[in-house]
């Protein structure tokens, strides 16, 4: 089977995709993710123009009162928010085992209780 690339070789994302097209879906309009993310309008814009043209369709529908993700769009989304979820959660989990470096060694059976 060849690699993912040769079926989609224009598609490039990365994390930081991901999280740009969920603040999108979130706030449901290019300014209020903006603002969400800490980052101008036109920076969301630009950045989601090449992510749809990356991709090969548009993600969302643009409208006066905001946008709304497109058939598409939705299925890229349920699986940006699984990939984030996935990276949030091995993020935390080293952290944790950085900062945590004991062990913890629980016995029971006869008599331990009084040997402690």
């Amino acid at each position: 089977m060849p690699p993912a690339a040769a079926y989609y070789p224009h598609v490039d994302l990365d994390i930081r995709h991901l999280r740009l097209l969920v603040a999108v879906a979130d706030a449901g309009a290019l300014s209020a993710a903006a603002r969400d993310l800490g980052v101008a309008q036109p920076t969301v814009s630009v950045q989601l123009r090449r992510i749809e043209g990356s991709v090969g369709f548009d993600i969302f529908e643009r409208h006066r009162d905001g946008v709304d993700a497109t058939e598409p769009g939705r299925t890229l989304l349920w699986h940006a928010r699984g990939i984030l979820r996935d990276v949030d959660g091995m993020v935390d989990d080293v952290r944790a085992a950085r900062s945590d470096p004991t062990v913890h060694i629980v016995a029971a059976g006869p008599g331990l209780d009084e040997a402690l």
